[in-house]
């Protein structure tokens, strides 16, 4: 059993701060430790929405926004030039549109918003599974800097990696470098966010750099996936509309406040697995929940995949500490319906009991035998 921090024992790992981090497609979340008190905060995590791919069912809004005749705007249908374009024109119109300027767009006449719907849809499901298949990692802030040869193989590039053996020269790093943009409007710099836990060591360039301190620079943050609903942009705006507005279009609620029942179009008793797709291995969730009416599709409330991905990919290299390095880090997972299996072929390797007990018994060992009574008692 690898150790975790224990509430009467903290030096047997001291608390720091971890980040997932998706080396290929160059994002992060931050990510607290899991614990008893954070347990029943929400019934999933940013990491189960990454890797979860939804299935939003368009049909149904769009068939209900051609029939509806009662919402119009300002400019009629039959005065709306750009209505008149082949489709093919008008995806090429709107491809580099901003997400808000899109909405807008598509709220000035029924005939467009009947066209622009599913596009708009697209980008609100846009962030959501966008980590299925591609490697990751969650590493602890106190990883011990170096070469980068301790991390799972394949995972960095060989720009990364040399970047954690040389350091970062601050005052040449190229802010305009296509390979790291970031959008304004869903984050703030790292230096401006965490100054304190990320300061650039101007006073020791050419130093060794450990991977968070690397990622969390140079990668992009996802600040607005959350479990309740998707905080950005257009969800803002759609609200502002509906506020000011007697009669909406239909579907527009549901991009003011897109809720994941919804979005996920989650069949009843149907069961989504969590899939380790590099050695072919899944969990099922009624393994890893507290019980079994905690479970709906990809989200558990309380212990739940979140759970199981943070501590298979934990990794953090110490040298006054024993290391950890998860057997799935740096490993292609998500999170899809059990059926997904059969459709993809292949054989694959039910690791329920084994991940179950790995969790288990790190949270037995940091909260005692009777964890599961505990955190119930804290839940409610």
């Amino acid at each position: 059993m690898l150790p975790i921090p224990h509430p009467r024992n903290r030096k047997l790992i001291p608390i720091e701060d971890f980040m997932f981090v998706a080396p290929h497609r160059r994002e992060i979340i931050f990510q607290d430790l899991p614990g008893l008190k954070k347990l029943f905060s929400g019934p999933t995590s940013q990491i189960v929405l990454l890797l979860a791919e939804p299935r939003l069912k368009q049909s149904a809004l769009i068939r209900e926004t051609e029939e509806s005749g009662t919402w119009s705007n300002n400019i009629e249908s039959h005065n709306c030039g750009i209505i008149k374009l082949p489709n093919e024109l008008l995806l090429m119109i709107i491809k580099d549109m901003a997400d808000v300027d899109l909405l807008n767009l598509a709220l000035t006449c029924r005939c467009l918003w009947s066209r622009l719907l599913p596009e708009i849809l697209r980008v609100i499901v846009r962030p959501l599974g966008s980590w299925a298949g591609t490697p990751i990692i969650c590493v602890g802030r106190r990883t011990e800097p170096g070469d980068g040869t301790d991390y799972p193989e394949g995972l960095l590039s060989a720009s990364m990696l040399q970047d954690l053996k040389q350091g970062l020269e601050w005052d040449k790093m190229d802010e305009t470098d296509s390979s790291d943009e970031t959008d304004s409007s869903e984050e703030t710099s790292s230096s401006e966010r965490e100054p304190e836990k990320y300061e650039k060591r101007k006073d020791e360039p050419g130093q060794p750099i450990n991977l968070l301190t690397l990622a969390s620079i140079k990668f992009k943050t996802i600040w607005h996936v959350t479990w309740k609903r998707m905080s950005s942009e257009i969800n803002a705006q759609a609200r502002a509309y509906i506020e000011s507005h007697s009669i909406i279009p239909p579907g527009l609620p549901l991009i003011a406040n897109p809720f994941l029942e919804v979005l996920y179009s989650i069949k009843k008793n149907e069961i989504w697995v969590l899939r380790n797709l590099t050695i072919r291995e899944y969990v099922l969730p009624t393994s890893i929940a507290l019980s079994s009416t905690h479970v709906s599709g990809p989200f558990i409330w309380g212990l739940g995949f979140g759970e199981v991905v943070f501590y298979m990919t934990l990794w953090s290299i110490r040298r006054d500490q024993p290391s950890i390095k998860g057997p799935w880090a740096g490993h292609n997972l998500d999170i899809a319906p059990f059926t997904r299996m059969e459709e993809d072929g292949g054989r694959w390797t039910d690791a329920s009991d084994a991940v179950a007990e790995r969790i288990f018994g790190r949270w037995r060992s940091e909260f005692g035998i009777g964890w599961i009574k505990e955190s119930v008692k804290i839940g409610w």
